[in-house]
């Protein structure tokens, strides 16, 4: 069974070059990937690793990340600001590091008893950017 499942995945990717083949010979002038096509290789990314879909596609590997991006972009959009609640003094050398979905990250290093608005302080930054 899990050599039929193997070959089943294999299969997928085979079909997935060929039809991205299909697609390369048709065209006439250069034109922007089709959509289903990039759907069809974020999701064999799922399967296989980014290089290894991007070299089988032929396909450049920053393009295809960026749409792996995009489109987990969209099923995690909607999320809220998190606040947590960080006691007002924490002891020495403390570090405090947040990410904020899109991949920015904050990593405050302290000695001191800064902490009462670093939640504001959070909010603040990353608020700015949108």
């Amino acid at each position: 069974m899990r050599v039929e499942g193997i070959a089943a995945s294999k299969g997928k990717l085979e079909e997935a070059r060929e039809r991205f083949e299909a697609w390369r010979k048709s065209r006439k002038n250069y034109r922007p990937i089709p959509a289903d096509l990039w759907t069809a290789a974020v999701e064999l990314t799922r399967q296989y690793p980014i290089n290894t879909v991007s070299r089988a596609l032929r396909l450049n590997y920053s393009d295809l990340k960026r749409h792996i991006k995009g489109t987990s972009d969209e099923v995690t959009s909607g999320g809220a600001f998190v606040e947590v609640n960080i006691p007002m003094a924490l002891t020495v050398q403390s570090i405090v590091e947040i990410e904020h979905r899109e991949g920015n990250r904050l990593r405050i290093y302290s000695t001191d008893s800064i902490w009462g608005n670093f939640a504001a302080l959070a909010h603040a930054l990353w608020d700015k950017h949108r």
